[in-house]
Formats: C-alpha cells, sequence, structure tokens
C-alpha cells in the first residue's frame, strides 16, 4: 500500500476513534496513583488531540494504569499562553502547543519560528529530535516545565479573503493576523504586511466581520477550524515549520518516581512519528477537501536565485542587494541601473566537510585539509578584493551609476532595531564581542 495511502488511512481511523477516546479515557481514570490533566486549544479531529489519544493511552497502558491523563481539548482550560501558566502553577499538568507564546518562556524558542529555517519535514524532524531539539526542551526546567518532546503542527501557510499571495509585494498593506510571536510579527512587517497578534479564540469572527484580511496557519487548522467559511485563497507558502513541543509541569513530572518518568518520557517521543503521520496524512486528505469546499489553492514558493533576474527585468522586483562579484558575473547592469556601496553586510564564505569524511581521516590528514583551509583563505580573499576593484570599474564602463559614499551611518542607524530585537537569541555576548574584535 503506498505512503499516502497508509497515512490516510492511519488518520481515517484515528479521527473516527477520536470522540470516543476521550470519553473511554475519562471514564477509564478511576484511582490512578498519577491522574494528569492535558490541555490544549485544537478540535477533537485535530492531530494534536489524535496524537494525544494515542500517548494517553499508551502512558496507561505501559504504566498498568499508574498515570492516567485527561484530555481538554478546543481551549476548554484557556488559550495556549494560559495553558503554558497552568504547568507553572501546577493547575494543568500536560500540554501539547504551538511554538506562538512560547518565547515569552523560553527565548531561544524564538529560532525555530524564523522563516525558511527548514528546508523540509524531514531536516525540521533531525534537527528537533537531534542535539538541538533536546537544548531547547533543556531550557524549559529553569520555568519551572518539562519539555518532553516535538511533535507537529506543520509548516504553516497564508489565506486571505480577496486576493491570492503569490510574491511578497502581495504582502504590503495586508492586515494579517500573526501569532504573538516576535519573530513572526517582524517578518510580516518587513513585507509591509499590517501583522496584528491576536489570540486564536478571536480569529474566525474577526476574518468574517472584516477587521482581518488574512491569517497563516498550518492546513489542519484551516481545515478544522473551517476558515474556508471566511476566507477564499490559500497560498501554499510553507514560510515557518511549526513544531508542537509537548510539554509537562515540572510539579509533577517532580513527583514522578524514575521509572514513570522514562516510560512517560520514551512514550512521548514514540508518539512522535505516529502524530507527525497523522499530519501529513490530513494535510493531503485535507486540501483536496479544501478545494471542493471552493478555495482557491496555489503554490507561493520562496524565488530562487535563478528567478531574480527576470523579476528585475520584468519590474517585478525595484532593488536586489549582493557583493560586487555577483552583480558583474550575473550581468545585473543590464537590468539594473544602480549600485549604492551601503556595505550593510560582510558575507563570508565557510569552507565545510562532511564529518563522516572528517572522521575517517588520520590526525596528519585532517592537519593539512584544516592549515591548508585556513592558508588558501588568506589568498582567495585577496583574489576577492582585486576582482572588485576591477569589477567596479567594468560595471561603470557598462552604464551603472556607482554611488561611492551613500550616507553608511544612516544605514546603520536606521537597521539598529535589528540589532536590538535579535541579539538576544544568539549566545550571549556575541554579538558584543564581534563589534568589539579590533
Amino acid at each position: 500500500m503506498p505512503h499516502f495511502v497508509r497515512a490516510r488511512a492511519v488518520a481515517a481511523l484515528a479521527m473516527l476513534g477520536a470522540a470516543l477516546g476521550v470519553l473511554a479515557l475519562a471514564a477509564d481514570i478511576r484511582a490512578a496513583e498519577f491522574d494528569l490533566v492535558e490541555a490544549h486549544t485544537t478540535t477533537a479531529e485535530h492531530p494534536y488531540t489524535l496524537g494525544m489519544v494515542r500517548y494517553a493511552q499508551l502512558v496507561r497502558e505501559r504504566t498498568q494504569g499508574r498515570v492516567t491523563i485527561q484530555i481538554h481539548h478546543s481551549r476548554q482550560l484557556g488559550d495556549e499562553r494560559q495553558v503554558v501558566e497552568g504547568l507553572q502553577l501546577g493547575t494543568v499538568h500536560l500540554t501539547v502547543t504551538s511554538t506562538g507564546p512560547l518565547g515569552g518562556f523560553v527565548p531561544e524558542m524564538n529560532v525555530l519560528d524564523l522563516p525558511f529555517l527548514f528546508r523540509d519535514a524531514a531536516h525540521a524532524y533531525k534537527v528537533l529530535d537531534g542535539e538541538v531539539g533536546r537544548e531547547l526542551l533543556a531550557k524549559f526546567e529553569a520555568v519551572g516545565i518539562k519539555g518532553l518532546a516535538f511533535w507537529e503542527n506543520g509548516f504553516r501557510h497564508i489565506t486571505t479573503g480577496k486576493k491570492l499571495i503569490e510574491r511578497p509585494a502581495d504582502m504590503k498593506g495586508l492586515k494579517i493576523r500573526v501569532m504573538e510571536n516576535r519573530v513572526h510579527q517582524a517578518a510580516f512587517r518587513q513585507l509591509g504586511a499590517d501583522a496584528t497578534p491576536m489570540a486564536w479564540g478571536e480569529v474566525f469572527t474577526s476574518l468574517q466581520q472584516g477587521l482581518l484580511d488574512a491569517q497563516e496557519n498550518p492546513i489542519p487548522i484551516v481545515s478544522t477550524f473551517k476558515l474556508y467559511e471566511v476566507q477564499k485563497f490559500l497560498s501554499l507558502t510553507a514560510h515557518v515549520y511549526s513544531p508542537a513541543p509537548i510539554l509537562m509541569s515540572k510539579k509533577s513530572w517532580d513527583r514522578m518516581p524514575p521509572d514513570i518518568q522514562k516510560t512517560v518520557l520514551d512514550t512521548a517521543l514514540e508518539v512522535a512519528r505516529v502524530q507527525r503521520q497523522l499530519n501529513r496524512g490530513q494535510e493531503e486528505k485535507q486540501l483536496g477537501e479544501l478545494r471542493t469546499k471552493g478555495m482557491t489553492v496555489a503554490d507561493a514558493t520562496p524565488m530562487a536565485w535563478g528567478e531574480v533576474f527576470t523579476s528585475l527585468q520584468q519590474g517585478l522586483l525595484d532593488a536586489q542587494e549582493n557583493p560586487i562579484p555577483i552583480v558583474s558575473t550575473f550581468k545585473l547592469y543590464e537590468v539594473q541601473k544602480f549600485l549604492s556601496l551601503t556595505g550593510h553586510v560582510y558575507s563570508p564564505a565557510p569552507v565545510l566537510m562532511s564529518k563522516k569524511t572528517w572522521d575517517r581521516m588520520p590526525p596528519d590528514i585532517q592537519r593539512i585539509l584544516l592549515d591548508t583551509a585556513m592558508e588558501v583563505a588568506k589568498v582567495q580573499r585577496q583574489l576577492n578584493r582585486g576582482q572588485e576593484e576591477k569589477q567596479l570599474g567594468e560595471l561603470r564602463a557598462k552604464g551603472m551609476t556607482v554611488i561611492e559614499h551613500p550616507d553608511r551611518a544612516a544605514f546603520r542607524e536606521a537597521m539598529k532595531p535589528v540589532f536590538e530585537q535579535f541579539q538576544g537569541q544568539f549566545a550571549k555576548g556575541l554579538v558584543q564581542r564581534i563589534v568589539d574584535t579590533k
């Protein structure tokens, strides 16, 4: 049976039993040693709930009834921020949540909301199930929360009521609901959109009343919350991959003996694979259903470098920014008249090697490769500088006007808020150490 057919079958069966599963789990709680209250904001049909039903069943079986989980979906116990705060207080014991509010508890979590950070789902899984994911989850302990695993919300896409979004310029002036997440807000404001943070419970009505033009979410959210009733267009931008961390109150975690902790943690990691499969299966099925419901669905992929020349030529873009050798070798002088030497970013070019290849080499060979790469760095930089000087003359000869002394101080001052906004996302003091290096 093909993978997508299996995925759809699993999703269909899980959805069929979801509501009954929640009720059965609630009825079977009896006198458990650890009776956990779980809460999340999505509907009974959403993969969050389907995954949680499976998780609760396995935990109950594997602990022989010592641990039971009461599932509360559809915002029964509050919105995401309220539920996460409940973990800290111990009034809620378990949740699966979007990353939206989590930067307010663990600032480093904001890194996962950077646009186009992950190439695809496989890339995201490798990062989140590996060392980086474990480090991020570990940071929750400092705020009274135990991070268990990363489940999935999915790649986020843009829906609109009046026009299809096909390129960044289409976002200008659009009033779009975003999560209460400063990285998302900054990203959409960069595109000229009116990025409006809003609690999820208010979004449908705001779209219906025209107070919002657009919103962005993974396909299962668009479908299960029936956004097709208030939005006509779906652009498959896949601009952010949204994981869904499963988190536990540290107070609840600390009360459990080591054997129970191991079962709870291992099962959360195991169910991550099941929940992701359910999510992918739902996406495939729901895309077809959204088209049937009247939504216009279109791809809107990030612009590849090969498209830039044509877009400049056709007037779809006003400008681009790159080092001088790129401007020259790609003949951008044919479609751009002016070159301002702003020097706004220095772009290094790291030389990287496969760690597997490196580890197979004896130490003497490793040493030669490393030393030679560092030595050739001086030569390559000199070649680049020499090329820049020559090419600047050629660009003038081709008719470009070169502005040698733009107001760099004004550019620096205008971009200063970017430093202030993102320097906290990096290792402590890293930005200042770079700036202070003489």
